[in-house]
């Protein structure tokens, strides 16, 4: 059975900015590396990320191109062998949050060895994509 669809009408669909899930967080570093970042024995992590703007592909790269698209950034702690969630807890989307070393040994239960994942959220939905950056205890 075929229909044809040379006789049906145009329709109008409207949609806002808070329907569309906002991109992965960018650049995420602890303590300032991006690479390999580590911790030590009684310290605290400073976590810092930028906003990926879904209008990237449209501006010059040397041109700023802040994005509005998200209301916060969730921050999680990941154990490394089974990459559970230990703890998580939302953030300004401004880029820039520190987690205190007790808040990792509740999490974790000893100084070890985790990843920090981040998500971008919009309307309480997550990115659909994260990022994630494993913090080495030395």
């Amino acid at each position: 059975m075929t229909t044809d669809l040379a006789g049906a009408g145009l329709y109008k669909i409207t949609s806002t900015a808070r329907a569309y899930l906002p991109l992965a967080p960018i650049n995420l570093t602890v303590n300032g590396d991006g690479h390999c970042p580590t911790y030590g024995t009684w310290e605290s992590v400073v976590v810092d990320w930028d906003m990926a703007s879904p209008l990237r592909n449209l501006h010059p790269v040397e041109e700023d191109c802040p994005s509005t698209f998200a209301d916060a950034t969730k921050l999680q702690i990941l154990d490394v062998p089974t990459e559970t969630v230990q703890w998580e807890a939302t953030f300004p989307t401004t880029g820039n949050a520190t987690i205190s070393n007790a808040t990792i040994l509740a999490a974790l239960g000893a100084e070890t060895d985790f990843i920090i994942r981040a998500w971008n959220q919009r309307a309480g939905l997550n990115s659909i994509n994260h990022t994630q950056i494993k913090v080495t205890k030395v």
